[in-house]
């Protein structure tokens, strides 16, 4: 059955003036999913690792697939139990996302991330897994249709803005940091960084300075 149906929808007003409480910013991770608040608040949601909760039991529902004749019933019938399995992973991860990004969305009108280069990041075979479990590109596409819907702002940063290595205290760039560095001092103020709250805190001023050059906003 197919039924056809139409709506009016109003169009949201456009953002001229934002309160600066109003605009979000995320650093995403992979020891914890995300780091997000605006300027007074900051919130650490874990990762939830949907694939290794599962990894055991998926691995060993794959290789009974793999010892079964192929195309035989039994071969037929553990082929249904991985794609289960491997469909609840998915529906796991996809209601985790909604729920995350209709919280963050309740809470804002601008929301602000950086722009991933998720594609150029899975070549890293020791992340690979872990990237395509966290799934960042759904979670940020649900954000943004979200967002949009009430008429808010959805804002990429540039993917070379050095979010982690800036010193969101005095602006200086410390380029020795490195991976393992979770927490770093900085030598020309002193202030000591949590590496993923700098990151977001850096990305949340360079969404207020893009809110006024480029989309001519005012943040009060």
């Amino acid at each position: 059955a197919s039924i056809q149906m139409e709506a009016i929808v109003d169009m949201p007003k456009q953002l001229t003036q934002v309160n600066i409480n109003d605009i979000i910013a995320i650093d995403m991770g992979i020891k914890d999913f995300g780091i997000y608040g605006n300027k007074n608040t900051t919130t650490k949601v874990k990762n939830p690792r949907f694939i290794k909760l599962h990894e055991k039991r998926l691995r060993r529902l794959q290789q009974s697939l793999s010892r079964k004749q192929l195309r035989s019933k039994n071969w037929e019938k553990a082929k249904l139990k991985v794609a289960k399995e491997q469909r609840k992973i998915k529906n796991q991860r996809k209601d985790f996302h909604h729920k995350l990004s209709r919280k963050i969305v309740n809470e804002c009108n601008v929301f602000v991330c950086e722009d991933l280069n998720v594609k150029g990041l899975v070549k890293n075979h020791k992340l690979a897994k872990e990237i395509s479990s966290v799934g960042w590109s759904q979670f940020l596409t649900y954000v943004k249709y979200k967002l949009e819907r009430k008429g808010g702002l959805f804002i990429k940063v540039n993917r070379f803005y050095a979010s982690t290595k800036l010193c969101s205290h005095c602006g200086h760039k410390k380029t020795d940091l490195q991976l393992k560095d979770r927490y770093w001092v900085c030598p020309q103020c002193s202030t000591k960084h949590d590496r993923d709250i700098n990151a977001k805190t850096n990305l949340l001023n360079e969404g207020i300075r893009l809110l006024t050059t480029n989309y001519n906003i005012q943040v009060v």
